[in-house]
């Protein structure tokens, strides 16, 4: 078991491992009540032919759920979290951050399609390139989280991410390892609670064109 909780962290109030089909359960209960989460993958070479470690679904309280994939597989979705990941999104908003190799991952590895993600990386997308038309610039470019969050946020992906990569090129998956380790409870921790305030930052663009913004966004899941 690799419980962790926290008071002293920058990025949350608590982060809990979900390692067993009792917690899967409870859990779930628990984000059935809420109206919208956060929700990102963390795997080696994260799509179908890579491996899905890590499951992170964070909360608008800044609680933070670390589903253990790589020690509950099918288990892991087989208790509830699959019908709320497909539900819809009047029932149950996803909002994440260039959602196209985690719902690859998600419906290759484990059958689980999403359903009523708000992929705020298309947001961003479509907020900046309806500013360009207006002024007549030059075309927009689809910008990474780190370039989009505050510093604190930034900083972690930027460091972490430079471990990643490094550890990818040596074909290391570091995301198998138990414990984790802090750095990169963190790094899942900046990658579900930043989108909250980018949800907030973006609230009038989505606002005015939601529908498009989730019509965008699902055409970017894996089918």
């Amino acid at each position: 078991m690799y419980a962790s909780s926290s008071n002293d962290s920058a990025f949350y109030l608590t982060l809990q491992w979900i390692d067993t089909v009792p917690k899967v359960v409870k859990t779930v209960k628990e984000l059935k009540r809420q109206k919208e989460i956060a929700l990102d993958c963390e795997g080696f070479s994260l799509g179908r032919k890579g491996t899905l470690d890590i499951l992170t679904i964070g909360t608008m309280n800044k609680k933070v759920f670390l589903f253990d994939v790589t020690k509950l597989k099918s288990s892991a979705f087989d208790h509830g979290l699959r019908d709320l990941l497909q539900s819809d999104r009047d029932t149950l908003t996803k909002l994440m951050f260039d959602c196209r190799n985690d719902s690859d991952a998600l419906l290759h590895h484990y059958g689980v399609k999403l359903n009523g993600v708000l992929d705020l990386q298309m947001v961003d997308y479509l907020r900046r390139d309806g500013m360009k038309k207006k002024k007549n610039a030059e075309p927009v470019t689809i910008r990474g989280l780190n370039k989009i969050i505050d510093d604190g946020g930034a900083s972690v992906k930027s460091r972490i991410g430079e471990q990643i990569k490094e550890a990818s090129i040596m074909g290391k998956n570091i995301w198998i390892a138990r414990p984790l380790g802090r750095e990169l409870e963190d790094y899942c921790a900046v990658d579900t609670l930043e989108l909250f305030k980018l949800r907030k930052r973006f609230k009038n663009t989505i606002k005015k064109r939601r529908d498009l913004m989730f019509v965008e966004s699902e055409k970017r899941l894996a089918n």
